[in-house]
């Protein structure tokens, strides 16, 4: 008995299987290119001057340059020894950087890299003394205080050890605001376009 085969069902159903073999390659593809691209970012976010600082806790250096060779901004911007401000930052970058398909046309598969920016990690970013500023936010826009900053050997009640801030003026130079984390942002993603 010969049996009828439907030429259009056919191609139908043949072009549903490749679309969906070509739509999870994509897939694969867009989220290894996010893997290496999240790993580059991350890469630059801890190898920041800035990044190095902060990492180095409360007797690092001033190798930012932001408080003109005095002391370091783990100290000024007043983190307790134990606080990790660096390694929480890439954690957020890390559990929220994520890629999200937006669908098909023509032959190509768009998809949008997700990723946390300046303004979404104000609140995760909170200065230790003040509860609604930012301290990724002051590292670029600018932190005040530091004419009364005073750092030395020991400073028993401070959070950081090492710094304090003194009721009276110390010096006339104010912190210098450096271009930081929106540069890095603004980078990795551009860097899918």
């Amino acid at each position: 008995m010969a049996s009828r085969i439907n030429k259009s069902m056919l191609k139908s159903e043949i072009s549903k299987t490749q679309s969906e073999v070509l739509r999870k390659r994509a897939s694969v593809i867009a989220n290894d290119l996010l893997d290496q691209r999240k790993k580059q970012y991350i890469s630059e976010i801890q190898n920041h001057p800035i990044s190095e600082e902060l990492s180095n806790g409360a007797n690092a250096d001033n190798v930012s340059r932001t408080l003109d060779g005095e002391g370091n901004l783990f100290t000024f911007i007043g983190f307790n020894d134990s606080e990790k401000p660096v390694e929480d930052l890439i954690d957020i970058i890390e559990k929220n950087t994520t890629i999200k398909e937006k669908g098909a046309k023509d032959g190509f598969y768009k998809f949008e890299v997700l990723s946390p920016s300046m303004e979404e990690l104000k609140g995760s970013t909170r200065m230790p003394f003040e509860g609604g500023n930012s301290w990724l936010v002051g590292l670029e826009k600018g932190i005040s205080g530091f004419s009364n900053y005073l750092y030395g050997l020991a400073f028993p009640t401070s959070r950081s050890g090492r710094a304090i801030q003194s009721k009276n003026r110390i010096r006339r130079a104010s912190y210098r605001p450096t271009k930081y984390f929106s540069a890095l942002y603004k980078n990795f993603i551009e860097s899918f376009n």
